[in-house]
Protein backbone atom coordinates (compact mmCIF):
# COMPACT_ATOMS: atom_id res chain seq x y z
CA UNK A 1 0.00 0.00 0.00
CA UNK A 2 1.40 3.17 -1.03
CA UNK A 3 1.38 6.15 1.73
CA UNK A 4 0.81 9.66 0.60
CA UNK A 5 4.14 10.03 0.97
CA UNK A 6 5.42 8.11 -1.98
CA UNK A 7 2.62 10.37 -4.22
CA UNK A 8 3.58 13.57 -3.03
CA UNK A 9 7.26 13.24 -3.24
CA UNK A 10 7.07 12.80 -6.71
CA UNK A 11 5.36 15.87 -6.56
CA UNK A 12 7.07 17.91 -4.86
CA UNK A 13 10.36 16.99 -6.04
CA UNK A 14 11.41 15.22 -2.73
CA UNK A 15 11.47 18.01 -0.67
CA UNK A 16 10.47 17.18 2.62
CA UNK A 17 9.27 20.16 4.26
CA UNK A 18 6.75 20.90 1.93
CA UNK A 19 4.86 17.92 2.43
CA UNK A 20 2.73 19.16 5.20
CA UNK A 21 -0.58 20.11 2.48
CA UNK A 22 -0.28 17.22 0.51
CA UNK A 23 0.62 14.10 2.53
CA UNK A 24 -3.15 13.44 3.78
CA UNK A 25 -4.76 13.85 0.03
CA UNK A 26 -3.83 9.73 -0.13
CA UNK A 27 -2.97 8.90 3.24
CA UNK A 28 -4.83 5.78 5.20
CA UNK A 29 -5.21 5.93 8.50
CA UNK A 30 -7.06 3.97 11.28
CA UNK A 31 -7.79 7.08 12.67
CA UNK A 32 -10.19 8.39 10.32
CA UNK A 33 -12.10 10.45 12.40
CA UNK A 34 -9.15 12.03 13.96
CA UNK A 35 -7.20 12.92 10.34
CA UNK A 36 -10.63 14.05 9.05
CA UNK A 37 -10.65 17.66 11.04
CA UNK A 38 -6.78 17.69 10.27
CA UNK A 39 -7.26 16.43 6.23
CA UNK A 40 -9.83 19.20 5.96
CA UNK A 41 -8.15 21.94 7.20
CA UNK A 42 -5.14 21.36 4.72
CA UNK A 43 -7.11 21.35 1.98
CA UNK A 44 -8.73 24.54 3.17
CA UNK A 45 -5.36 26.05 3.26
CA UNK A 46 -4.27 24.55 -0.53
CA UNK A 47 -7.37 26.54 -2.03
CA UNK A 48 -6.38 29.60 0.13
CA UNK A 49 -2.78 29.47 -1.21
CA UNK A 50 -3.76 28.94 -4.72
CA UNK A 51 -6.47 31.55 -4.80
CA UNK A 52 -3.76 34.22 -3.00
CA UNK A 53 -1.44 32.89 -6.12
CA UNK A 54 -4.28 33.58 -8.61
CA UNK A 55 -5.07 36.62 -6.47
CA UNK A 56 -2.01 38.24 -6.74
CA UNK A 57 -1.56 37.48 -10.40
CA UNK A 58 -4.50 40.19 -10.72
CA UNK A 59 -6.61 37.14 -11.97
CA UNK A 60 -10.40 38.39 -11.43
CA UNK A 61 -12.70 36.26 -9.40
CA UNK A 62 -15.69 37.65 -11.76
CA UNK A 63 -14.95 35.24 -14.48
CA UNK A 64 -16.20 31.36 -14.53
CA UNK A 65 -12.87 29.81 -14.88
CA UNK A 66 -11.36 31.46 -12.08
CA UNK A 67 -12.85 28.43 -10.45
CA UNK A 68 -12.02 26.32 -12.92
CA UNK A 69 -8.71 27.05 -12.75
CA UNK A 70 -8.53 26.96 -9.13
CA UNK A 71 -9.69 23.16 -8.75
CA UNK A 72 -7.73 22.17 -12.05
CA UNK A 73 -4.68 23.71 -10.30
CA UNK A 74 -5.43 21.79 -7.04
CA UNK A 75 -5.56 18.25 -9.07
CA UNK A 76 -2.20 18.99 -10.41
CA UNK A 77 -0.49 19.37 -7.37
CA UNK A 78 -2.13 16.07 -6.13
CA UNK A 79 -0.92 14.26 -8.87
CA UNK A 80 1.49 15.99 -11.83
CA UNK A 81 1.24 13.41 -14.10
CA UNK A 82 -2.94 14.23 -15.09
CA UNK A 83 -1.29 17.07 -17.05
CA UNK A 84 -0.28 14.69 -19.46
CA UNK A 85 -4.22 13.93 -20.28
CA UNK A 86 -4.90 17.23 -19.56
CA UNK A 87 -8.50 16.74 -21.21
CA UNK A 88 -9.79 13.28 -19.42
CA UNK A 89 -7.92 14.01 -16.04
CA UNK A 90 -8.08 17.69 -15.56
CA UNK A 91 -10.79 19.53 -17.53
CA UNK A 92 -13.23 16.11 -17.09
CA UNK A 93 -13.08 16.70 -13.49
CA UNK A 94 -13.54 19.99 -13.32
CA UNK A 95 -16.55 19.64 -15.05
CA UNK A 96 -18.01 17.06 -12.92
CA UNK A 97 -17.12 19.15 -10.18
CA UNK A 98 -18.93 22.25 -11.36
CA UNK A 99 -21.33 20.95 -13.86
CA UNK A 100 -19.56 22.25 -16.97
CA UNK A 101 -18.67 20.13 -19.99
CA UNK A 102 -14.69 19.69 -19.98
CA UNK A 103 -14.94 21.89 -23.87
CA UNK A 104 -16.58 24.76 -21.33
CA UNK A 105 -13.98 24.21 -19.25
CA UNK A 106 -11.34 24.80 -21.57
CA UNK A 107 -13.29 27.38 -22.84
CA UNK A 108 -13.77 29.45 -19.87
CA UNK A 109 -10.32 28.96 -18.79
CA UNK A 110 -8.97 30.25 -21.89
CA UNK A 111 -10.89 33.22 -21.78
CA UNK A 112 -9.28 34.07 -18.27
CA UNK A 113 -6.25 33.23 -20.01
CA UNK A 114 -6.72 36.08 -22.50
CA UNK A 115 -7.92 38.44 -20.38
CA UNK A 116 -4.93 37.49 -18.01
CA UNK A 117 -2.03 38.06 -20.65
CA UNK A 118 -4.12 41.40 -22.08
CA UNK A 119 -3.95 42.75 -18.41
CA UNK A 120 0.20 41.95 -17.97
CA UNK A 121 0.33 38.60 -18.10
CA UNK A 122 3.94 38.34 -19.67
CA UNK A 123 5.09 40.57 -16.75
CA UNK A 124 3.50 38.42 -13.97
CA UNK A 125 5.68 35.56 -15.42
CA UNK A 126 8.56 37.35 -15.51
CA UNK A 127 9.05 38.99 -12.05
CA UNK A 128 7.31 36.26 -10.13
CA UNK A 129 8.03 32.97 -11.56
CA UNK A 130 11.31 34.02 -13.42
CA UNK A 131 10.29 32.72 -16.67
CA UNK A 132 9.93 34.90 -20.33
CA UNK A 133 7.00 33.81 -22.25
CA UNK A 134 6.87 35.31 -25.59
CA UNK A 135 3.48 33.90 -26.33
CA UNK A 136 0.09 33.70 -24.66
CA UNK A 137 0.69 29.85 -22.75
CA UNK A 138 -1.61 27.24 -23.55
CA UNK A 139 -4.17 26.68 -21.04
CA UNK A 140 -2.84 23.62 -19.81
CA UNK A 141 0.57 25.45 -19.44
CA UNK A 142 -1.00 28.05 -17.89
CA UNK A 143 -1.83 25.85 -15.39
CA UNK A 144 1.37 23.70 -14.88
CA UNK A 145 3.02 27.56 -14.44
CA UNK A 146 0.30 28.27 -11.71
CA UNK A 147 0.74 25.19 -9.58
CA UNK A 148 4.82 25.57 -9.83
CA UNK A 149 4.04 28.83 -8.43
CA UNK A 150 2.00 27.72 -5.64
CA UNK A 151 4.20 24.75 -5.12
CA UNK A 152 7.29 27.34 -4.93
CA UNK A 153 5.51 29.59 -2.68
CA UNK A 154 4.28 26.19 -0.45
CA UNK A 155 8.36 25.40 -0.09
CA UNK A 156 9.11 29.24 0.92
CA UNK A 157 6.55 29.51 3.71
CA UNK A 158 7.94 25.88 5.41
CA UNK A 159 11.57 27.15 4.95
Amino acid sequence: MLSGKTMASNILKNNAASFSIIVHFQEKSSKYSQNRSQKKYEMINLHQKIKDVLLKAHISENYKGFLYLEYAICLVIQDESRLSSIFNEVYTKVGDRFGATPKAVERDIRTLRDAFWNNGGFEYFKKHCNVLLYNRPYARELIELFAEQVLREIREENF
